[in-house]
């Protein structure tokens, strides 16, 4: 009988630990619109939708809401976003790189957009220079004549189909999807170096 209480009263506990009451009513203020990307700038959101970028604020009276302060419509629907404060670049479906200034937020405005040739998978920014992932056809190197201006300096085949790239301090690595990761050395004055690579199977 003992043992029947016991097994009772430790189901009740657990039963009444796992009926916690869950909130029905979700934040609606993030879901006015697809977002298809987001970045982190003090308290403000940056948010990239079908139609443009839009400026979220955390209001002060709550821990999850946000209010929309401002918006920057875009002709072109958006792929991807990458923050490199104060610029935030837009990889838009029309084969463009944007540079949008952040320093002023909650107020965005673009200040260039480049036209790149070919269709690029990824794209990252150092200082006054820009990596850009082409696929099958390498890594290609811009400089930025006072951010309102690309040119082509180079290219680097080293690889077979190059996509994701991520920058760390001087040093980038981009992923070959039929060799692995590729790390490049980093110059002001140079193409990328090639360093080495980890060699991941395609399979």
């Amino acid at each position: 009988m003992s043992k029947l209480f016991a097994t009772l009263t430790l189901l009740l506990l657990l039963a009444g630990s796992a009926t916690a009451e869950i909130p029905r009513d979700p934040d609606f203020t993030l879901r006015w619109t697809g977002f298809t990307g987001v970045s982190v700038v003090d308290s403000y959101l940056v948010c990239a939708t079908h139609s443009g970028l839009v400026v979220l604020q955390r209001k002060p009276t709550s821990d999850i809401g946000y209010e929309l302060v401002s918006t920057l419509p875009l002709q072109t629907g958006l792929f991807t976003q990458k923050l490199h404060y104060p610029w935030l670049l837009l990889h838009t479906r029309a084969n463009q790189l944007s540079l949008v200034d952040l320093s002023n937020l909650p107020e965005i405005q673009i200040t260039a957009t480049f036209d790149i040739e070919f269709p690029f998978e990824d794209y990252e920014l150092r200082d006054s220079t820009l990596y850009v992932s082409m696929g099958f056809e390498g890594l290609w190197r811009y400089r930025l004549h006072n951010m309102t201006d690309a040119e082509l300096l180079d290219s680097n085949i080293v690889g077979i189909n190059l996509t994701d790239l991520h920058r760390h301090g001087d040093t980038l690595y981009a992923l070959d999807i039929y060799n692995g990761v590729i790390r490049y050395e980093l110059s002001d004055t140079a193409a990328p170096a090639f360093i080495d690579y980890l060699y991941l199977p395609f399979q």
